[in-house]
Parts: C-alpha cells; structure tokens; sequence
C-alpha cells in the first residue's frame, strides 16, 4: 500500500510521494497543485484522488493511506481529515517542517536575511524565537519560501514521521 502525503496550503494542495527515500512531487494532469474553494473541499480532494488514480493507473479508490502535511489553520486541517474519511493514515505538523527549515536558512553562508524579519510562507511569517516557531502576519521584509523548499528543507523530519 502506498502512502500519499497530502501538503495543504489555503487555497490549493498538492501530492507527493516517496522516491528514493525523498519525497517528490505528484503531477496531475500536468499541475503541480490543486486549488480549492472552502465550500467544496470535498468534492475537489475525491476528484484529485480519481485524478491521482487516473495518473497512476489504478483503480479509482485503490489509494488507500494519505498523510496530511498541515496548514497554519486549525479548521482546514480538520476538514480536509474528515474528507479523507478513513483514508486518513496521519498527520505533520507544518511547525514540525519549518523548524528543520528556518535552521537551514539560518545557517547557510551567506545566509538569507531570516534573523529579524523571519520567513514568510503560504500568507504567515515564520521565526524562531528560543528554538520554537513563532508565527505572525506576513512581513514585507520576510524572505518568502514556496512549499517545494518547504519539502526539500525538511526530508529528514518527514522521514521521522513515516516510520
């Protein structure tokens, strides 16, 4: 059975899936992404699922475990759970992804202005404040991220959740 981790952002998400021990992005129908609408997140995640099944050549409703990589918002995340019904298998957290994240930006020669402005992703900003996420309003000065450097940063703590 092959597991499908699912990065929802707030208007859109896309699939990954493990390939040689990283994971890597899930096109379909030539997208990178899936957008939404909050009033038919339903019916958009069962149509990208058939999509993905499409793409894959299986049976539609053959993919049977999805991870959930989380939004900054609570009440998205629980929808998009119940709408995987029992395909649910898990969740990540986004603070457990953007620490490892921040950590690389903040270390890196030369290093991206990160320390007094934080980063920016997916509409929020993002610092590190005594080794934990502090998350505020978008910050014009932030250095903005996208969800693959998201994915590329943080392999090692997505690995520790699959296991």
């Amino acid at each position: 059975m092959e597991t499908i981790f699912l990065f929802l952002l707030n208007d859109s998400f896309s699939f990954y899936e493990i390939q040689d021990n990283a994971l890597s992005l899930i096109r379909i129908n030539g997208e990178d992404i899936t957008r939404f609408e909050r009033n038919s997140i339903n019916e958009k995640l069962q149509d990208a699922i058939a999509d993905l099944c499409n793409e894959k050549n299986l049976e539609n409703g053959s993919l049977s475990s999805f991870v959930l990589i989380e939004n900054a918002d609570p009440s998205l995340n629980q929808s998009f759970k119940a709408a995987l019904g029992d395909k649910f298998r898990g969740n990540i957290p986004l603070d457990a992804l953007l620490k490892p994240v921040l950590n690389t930006l903040l270390n890196q020669k030369p290093s991206p202005v990160i320390d007094p402005f934080g980063v920016n992703f997916d509409g929020k900003n993002y610092s590190l404040a005594d080794g934990e996420i502090r998350k505020a309003s978008f910050h014009l000065l932030g250095y903005t991220i996208q969800a693959n450097m998201v994915i590329d940063l943080s392999q090692k703590a997505i690995s520790s959740f699959v296991k």
